[in-house]
């Protein structure tokens, strides 16, 4: 346990000041989150909440991310990992209590939605990311 809290607090620190707002610090939340359910963490707590707040608000209309969008090729594939970052992170909320609002899962339902469009027609993503787009494929992808 001391080394989980360790590696999720150094984790936490680095992103609480870091400028990715993309999936990363998504993931870093998810790990928070997670980690607060095995020891409490009040910092770990509000943290992961900071960043569900964000993660929630910057799925576009369209489902998609801005920040995943300027990733060319890839965004497909970051678009899927800021997916199941933001899922993990819910996931880990919700077992210790939290709600997320209506609100919060139509965001989340447009971000699956357009995700599920662009793996039938990437054409929209491609000229949102300037750029063909790499379709994941195997039993990672969607």
């Amino acid at each position: 346990l001391a080394w989980l809290a360790k590696m999720n607090r150094e984790n936490v620190d680095f992103y609480v000041k870091g400028t990715n707002r993309a999936n990363q610090r998504v993931w870093a939340a998810a790990g928070a989150a997670l980690n607060d359910l095995v020891q409490r963490d009040p910092a770990a707590e509000r943290f992961a909440d900071q960043v569900w707040h964000e993660a929630i608000a910057a799925i576009r209309n369209d489902g998609l991310i801005e920040a995943e969008l300027g990733r060319g090729q890839m965004a497909l594939a970051y678009h899927i990992y800021s997916l199941s970052a933001t899922l993990v992170l819910e996931a880990a909320r919700h077992a210790r209590g939290g709600n997320e609002t209506p609100q919060d899962k139509q965001r989340l339902s447009l971000l699956i939605a357009g995700l599920g469009r662009t793996l039938c027609d990437p054409t929209p993503m491609e000229k949102l990311a300037g750029t063909k787009i790499s379709i994941p494929n195997g039993e990672w992808a969607y």
